[in-house]
């Protein structure tokens, strides 16, 4: 199982033996109107609470697009019926089967969703390729 995704210059790919799901947003531009539809109440003061709200949101709406694309249903899926909670130390809670990472850059977020497995759910790497064209 494979999944990738793009944002800019940037580019994330995911191989896993189970489904997976990743995306990767810059934090640029956020659009936070967007949480008022599809985000739940405690999305959206987690947001309105943050230092950095753009970055609040694409934190919360990459994992809902990893989770969204590990099942391989994507938008089919409501981005208000997948929910999180983050707490002061970054740890991912959600109702939602699988397991969560996110690796937070300078300029984005990128988060993974794994269907959870007992031999793969604590086993992530993460390899940094740069490239000049």
């Amino acid at each position: 199982h494979f999944n990738i995704s793009h944002a800019g210059d940037y580019v994330v790919g995911v191989v896993s033996d189970d489904e997976v799901g990743c995306d990767i947003e810059r934090n640029v531009n956020a659009p936070l109107e967007i949480a008022e539809h599809y985000f739940h109440s405690t999305e959206r003061e987690y947001i309105e609470a943050a230092s950095d709200p753009g970055k609040a949101f694409f934190t919360l709406w990459t994992l809902k697009e990893s989770y969204m694309k590990m099942t391989g249903k994507g938008f089919s899926i409501p981005p208000e019926m997948i929910g999180f909670t983050l707490d002061e130390k970054g740890k991912i809670q959600s109702e939602k089967e699988g397991v969560f990472r996110q690796y937070l850059l300078a300029e984005g977020v990128i988060s993974v969703c794994i269907k959870e497995n007992a031999e793969t759910a604590d086993y992530f790497k993460v390899r940094k390729v740069e490239w000049e064209s």
